[in-house]
């Protein structure tokens, strides 16, 4: 999934800046603004991107919806490991939102099938060592905007495809563990 421009339904897409040799990754971040003071965070729920552009793969809007509430608890979990979670806006808060841009499918069986082959196994092991996603392995399009709970102004904004590393055997098993993943 390549395209020439960021998303449009981001807040965000105007102040986005392609990043270098990386085709579908932009980036933003506003250098006024010392990120190191922010250490409390309100996340809200992730957003699917609704437009007809969007790649889906073979999911249904159904599954879409239940791969926003993982990635917003996966984003409560790993921040809450090192910041404060909050449920308003305040003073020194940030606001985390994550937007589900598109979903490629994992080819279940067959991508566990090439990592348990010799062959398979030695390039997935490369890819791997490269930091590459694996055969037939799916991934997850996603956005993230983080702004200041009380003016509103954006902070960051990134704009990122990933996969699970090549050697990842769970995420082999269905799209849903990709996403997981």
């Amino acid at each position: 999934v390549l395209r020439a421009q960021a998303p449009s339904v981001l807040e965000s897409a105007s102040q986005l800046t392609p990043d270098a040799g990386k085709g579908d990754s932009w980036t933003y971040r506003n250098a006024n603004v010392a990120l190191s003071k922010y250490q409390r965070f309100l996340v809200q729920p992730t957003e699917v991107y609704a437009d007809p552009t969007a790649k889906w793969g073979s999911s249904s809007p159904e599954q879409r919806q239940k791969y926003a509430v993982y990635m917003t608890k996966a984003l409560r979990r790993e921040v809450g490991n090192g910041y404060q979670i909050v449920d308003r806006p305040g003073p020194g808060v940030a606001i985390l939102r994550l937007t589900l841009l598109g979903v490629s499918d994992t080819v279940p069986l067959v991508a566990t099938a090439t990592r348990l082959t010799p062959m398979g196994f030695a390039v997935n092991g490369i890819k791997s060592l490269a930091g590459k996603k694996g055969s037939m392995t799916g991934s997850v399009h996603a956005a993230l905007e983080v702004s200041d709970a009380q003016s509103g102004d954006l902070l960051f904004a990134a704009v990122r495809q990933r996969a699970p590393v090549a050697l990842d055997f769970e995420s082999t098993l269905s799209t849903e563990k990709t996403v997981e993943s």
